[in-house]
């Protein structure tokens, strides 16, 4: 039993492995349109959901409480 198990293990592991991901386009469908991609210009609920998912990425907070990009 313990040699089955191994074996589809490492099948399975070979099987992961030999796939390869490719670059797709990502699509969202939002309610409105943005009226600008500034957040400080417009910030509305459709806008507020784009900010958060184009800004956030880009900064983070290190343990020391400061800013990193």
């Amino acid at each position: 039993m313990k040699k089955v198990l191994v074996s589809l293990t490492l099948v399975m592991m070979l099987v992961c492995m030999g796939t390869v991901a490719g670059a797709k386009t990502l699509k969202l469908a939002m309610d409105a349109d943005p009226v600008s991609l500034d957040p400080h210009v417009q910030l509305s609920g459709g806008m507020l959901q784009y900010s958060h998912m184009v800004f956030d990425p880009l900064v983070r907070w290190t343990k020391e409480m400061t800013f990193e990009p």
